[in-house]
């Protein structure tokens, strides 16, 4: 017999596994360049392409909506008729940065404050790897970015930083956000992230925060520039 607290955890992590699916979706669109800031989704098409009806696509969308990820057709600026990326306004971008800087400055300060030297030589794999990938395109930019923050993260063994981390960075990527190549030398940016694990392997808490806060701050105003030189 089937023990029904299992069968709706079960049934949670199911739900859960097709709203990652849907989001990973108009992630992955978002990069690509198909789906820009007002564009409508279409849910026929989006439930053809992953194979779910369409009414469990819509319940998804609506999710997505709460989230702050989508707008609908009643929101102001919303197109007629459907759901579209919602684009956030300056002070909603700077409060998302200020969040990541948070959050991830915390996360250096345990670290450095923990000064475990094989956990350094760990993260400075990571990076390691990063500068062996091919990051010449957007999406591979944000790829190698993003696993060394959530390599620095994950470090923390803190499962709540973790989640606020990956909540964070999928706003930030539906919002086109944390991946301005154009303007990025990609070989001072690993240079960078180089000099944040040597600032955590001092044991300074308090320095190692402050050099990932300015490191968050930096790209915040890097997003900014890549902006107001967008056509969209």
């Amino acid at each position: 017999m089937t023990n029904p607290t299992q069968a709706a955890l079960a049934e949670a992590a199911d739900a859960r596994s097709a709203l990652d699916r849907v989001r990973d979706r108009i992630l992955a669109d978002v990069r690509a360049g198909v789906l820009k800031p007002g564009r409508v989704i279409a849910p026929a098409a989006l439930a053809a392409d992953l194979g779910l009806a369409e009414d469990t696509v819509r319940a998804l969308l609506g999710r997505l909506v709460d989230e702050g990820f989508l707008h609908g057709a009643a929101a102001e600026g919303a197109p007629e008729g459907g759901l579209a990326i919602r684009e956030l306004g300056e002070t909603e971008v700077l409060d998302l940065y200020n969040a990541r800087a948070g959050i991830e400055g915390f996360s250096a300060r345990l670290l450095a404050e923990r000064n475990d030297p094989a956990l350094n030589r760990r993260l400075l794999d990571v990076i390691g790897g990063a500068a062996r990938m091919d990051a010449r395109s957007e999406q591979a930019y944000f790829d190698a970015n993003h696993m060394i923050h959530r390599s620095i993260v994950s470090a923390t063994d803190n499962a709540f930083l973790l989640g606020f981390f990956d909540n964070l960075w999928r706003r930030g990527a539906c919002f086109g956000l944390f991946a301005s190549i154009d303007k990025v030398d990609v070989g001072a940016s690993l240079a960078e992230h180089t000099a944040l694990v040597e600032a955590i392997a001092t044991g300074d808490g308090a320095m190692a925060a402050e050099r990932m806060i300015a490191h968050v701050r930096d790209g915040y105003f890097l997003f900014l520039d890549a902006r107001q030189d967008s056509p969209f």
